[in-house]
């Protein structure tokens, strides 16, 4: 609702065209509208620039990234299972 310049947002910003980016910034500009309407409009542009897939993907890339620096890290090994338990709990969990 509050234009929150998120991951998601930015994303569809930057690979949006034309109509769609002009209805994106229709909705964003507005002071006063239906919430819902808004919400509709604005996930219909991210479901048809598949920005859920996008995100998934560059969520995947980081957690990739940041498990092998982790993995560099000297110690016992024993001693990062319970992190690295605790975050594939994070990644795996309902949404």
């Amino acid at each position: 609702m509050a234009n929150k310049k998120t991951f998601l947002l930015l994303t569809a910003i930057n690979l949006a065209k034309g109509n769609m980016l002009a209805g994106m910034r229709h909705w964003m500009e507005r002071k006063r509208f239906d919430p819902n309407e808004k919400i509709k409009a604005i996930t219909a542009v991210f479901d048809e620039l598949n920005i859920r897939e996008i995100t998934t993907n560059k969520i995947t890339s980081f957690c990739e990234d940041a498990y092998r620096s982790f993995m560099e890290v000297r110690c016992d090994s024993s001693r990062k299972q319970p992190l690295i338990h605790f975050v594939r709990s994070m990644l795996n969990r309902e949404k």
